[in-house]
């Protein structure tokens, strides 16, 4: 009910960023032709530090294969600068619910849908909204998302994350 899905999609284990190791192992697909994952530049740096090392042990090169969105204000993303993001090279994108550096909101409904339409499978980090705001995965078409317990759902230091896969 929290995140608006299925139990048998939803999975509490492991910490944020192996919860998305294990999902970028899963999704990821190294030998497809399209091998370029998006993210943002102002995303949580452990996400973007495996998503960095991820492609190292794909044996892709970070610099050729990670695209990070710039944000405009060094606060916000704007949405027209993350669908144009969603080119043909891309596969994968791992976005943030809400931007932890402004608290923005994204909306996910909007960019996933936009992702889906061009081909690209999209994931969201939620560590910075689950519990705070409403998600439904489910009905927003979500690929796959992952979230740590211990901030507003007030776990404490060490409590195990949560992921999501459709």
């Amino acid at each position: 009910t929290l995140v608006g899905a299925a139990p048998d999609e939803v999975v509490v284990t492991g910490s944020t960023t192996a919860n998305l190791h294990q999902l970028l192992a899963t999704l990821f697909d190294p030998a497809a032709p399209r091998r370029v994952i998006v993210a943002d530049e102002l995303n949580f740096s452990s996400e973007l530090h495996a998503l960095h090392s991820h492609l190292l042990q794909r044996e892709l090169d970070p610099a050729r294969h990670l695209r990070l969105i710039r944000s405009r204000d060094g606060r916000t993303l704007d949405p027209a600068d993350v669908i144009a993001a969603f080119t043909p090279e891309v596969q994968l994108a791992v976005l943030p619910a809400v931007q932890f550096v402004s608290g923005q909101l994204l909306d996910v409904a909007r960019l996933t849908r936009a992702a889906r339409e061009r081909g690209v499978l999209i994931g969201w980090d939620c560590s910075h909204s689950i519990g705070a705001v409403p998600h439904a995965f489910d009905q927003d078409g979500a690929d796959f998302a992952f979230w740590c317990h211990y901030k507003y759902l007030s776990a404490g230091p060490g409590a195990v994350g949560g992921l999501y896969l459709a």
